[in-house]
């Protein structure tokens, strides 16, 4: 990862698809203005396709199995708070389909929780951290620019996850997709998350099913011995996140598998298709967080 410093924001008109009461609950941000010749300067967690510039690649491709992953849930009409929205693609199909989307990311300053190895030292995590603001920054950009040349009206919020504790306002429907493996605290993440879903709650994860399917635990990633992963802690058991669910109040009205393009699987295979599940749950208690 290329450590140059972090590219600053640029800002234009105030746009935002949130209203009245709200909208000033919200920590919504100004829109960065991001033109087509700052291509170079973008990064996409997803393949798009934009208008005028054509095909971006990134590290997954959804474009054909969308609706998949998503258990073909139809959001239209509903607020949906998307968590780990990251170049947006997720969020604009949902936009599509007439949802009115806020997304939500990490704001700057070394917020991606990287594993902090001591025997690295303390040069090489910095270089890590720093470099893991530059990907996240160029990600937003990517946002950005993609949001723009598309034209679909997502909002979003920079934050980290708990401080949706201090936001009085919940969504029709939270998404989280391939976040909570990434964050050393995910049973708090996904609480905080879990408390601002007035109705459905939408988690999509790769099942680890090596764990089996009987009892709810985690797997501890890092290995302090191999320095890694570096930006993944957690791997949850399917019954697990059951149980998760239960807790927070959910029924489990749909649990399924399917198969999207990853690129960043291995590159000798052709056309690698990752295993995902997809849970949705239905709201029967009222959160008590």
């Amino acid at each position: 990862m290329s450590t140059s410093a972090v590219l600053s924001p640029k800002t234009n008109v105030s746009h935002s698809n949130t209203t009245g009461q709200d909208k000033q609950r919200l920590p919504i941000v100004e829109p960065w203005l991001v033109t087509a010749d700052e291509l170079a300067d973008c990064s996409f967690y997803h393949t798009l396709d934009l208008p005028g510039i054509g095909m971006v690649p990134g590290c997954w491709d959804l474009r054909d199995t969308i609706d998949d992953y998503f258990g073909g849930h139809n959001f239209k009409g509903q607020t949906v708070l998307e968590l780990g929205t990251a170049s947006g693609f997720c969020a604009f199909h949902m936009a599509k389909q007439g949802a009115k989307v806020t997304g939500c990311d990490l704001p700057e300053g070394r917020m991606f929780n990287t594993v902090p190895y001591a025997t690295m030292g303390a040069a090489r995590l910095e270089e890590l951290r720093v470099g893991y603001d530059v990907y996240i920054d160029r990600m937003k950009r990517g946002f950005w620019l993609s949001q723009r040349l598309l034209g679909l009206p997502v909002d979003m919020m920079y934050l980290q996850i708990t401080d949706l504790k201090n936001i009085d306002v919940m969504f029709d429907t939270v998404v989280t997709a391939q976040t909570l493996v990434h964050m050393m605290n995910p049973i708090e993440a996904f609480f905080c998350l879990a408390a601002k879903a007035k109705e459905t709650l939408i988690f999509v994860e790769r099942p680890a099913t090596h764990l089996g399917d009987t009892v709810p635990y985690a797997m501890f990633y890092p290995d302090a011995g191999t320095e890694q992963p570096n930006s993944s802690w957690w791997c949850f058991s399917v019954p697990m996140i059951r149980q998760l669910f239960a807790i927070a109040g959910f029924e489990i009205v749909l649990e399924a598998d399917s198969r999207h393009l990853c690129n960043t699987m291995d590159p000798k295979v052709e056309n690698p298709m990752a295993l995902m599940r997809t849970f949705i749950g239905k709201r029967k208690s009222s959160p008590i967080l």
